[in-house]
């Protein structure tokens, strides 16, 4: 069995979509995603891309996942996470900082929460 291993994806489309041409070029029979699918530029279409293969795939929750589905329930995410939140928030229109947790999450990810 093959398995292509992806990590720290960070919403980097383009380069998601060059590594998939490779993973599909060496038919993998499974592709692991070994978190932080987001934050990043491109997050909800680089998830979106992940979860349309025709390649069976697993998920593993990253700290970046951690921590917005935390900053989504009200919760403090903790010390190692609030970097990648500050960067989030620093790298938005301040309209879109405004949302609460769940429509963050909903915006990031494609749906509403």
């Amino acid at each position: 069995m093959r398995i292509a291993a992806l990590y720290d994806i960070h919403g980097n489309l383009p380069a998601l979509e060059a590594v998939l041409a490779d993973v599909r070029r060496v038919s993998v029979d499974e592709i692991v995603v070994g978190g932080d699918v987001a934050p990043g530029p491109m997050a909800r279409e680089s998830l979106r891309c992940l979860l349309q293969l025709e390649i069976p795939t697993r998920f593993i929750r990253g700290n970046g996942e951690t921590a917005i589905l935390a900053e989504m329930r009200g919760a403090d995410p903790g010390g190692d996470a609030r970097p990648i939140l500050a960067r989030v928030v620093a790298s938005r229109p301040a309209e879109r900082n405004r949302r609460t947790g769940d429509e963050q999450m909903g915006a990031l990810f494609g749906g509403s929460r």
